[in-house]
């Protein structure tokens, strides 16, 4: 595993950040033992239906349409396009 102990990203950051601590996020810990608990109850089908209906408005014409009206405005915020090429309105790091 690259995040082992012995010879992971784990111990490559040890050998340089002798300080370092590394904790588990337990949250995906937390996901699946409330999914097992659901499993054959009523909340299992909501939860089912309405990720279902989450993924029917993601990848609905509209929606998308919308996020590709998203990226032009932020396309022509960020870039300024002449004959025979773009550069950025302003070279600055954040």
């Amino acid at each position: 595993m690259n995040s082992g102990k012995e010879g992971g990203v784990q111990a490559l950051f040890q050998e340089i950040l002798e300080w370092i601590v590394f904790v588990w996020c337990h949250a995906p810990k937390l996901e699946l033992a409330l999914n097992d608990s659901l499993k054959n109850t009523f909340f299992k089908d909501v939860n089912n239906h309405l990720l279902r209906l989450y993924y029917l408005h993601d990848i609905s014409m509209k929606n998308q349409e919308k996020s590709c009206e998203n990226i032009h405005v932020l396309v022509r915020q960020h870039f300024e396009f002449e004959e025979g090429g773009v550069r950025p309105v302003r070279a600055v790091s954040t």
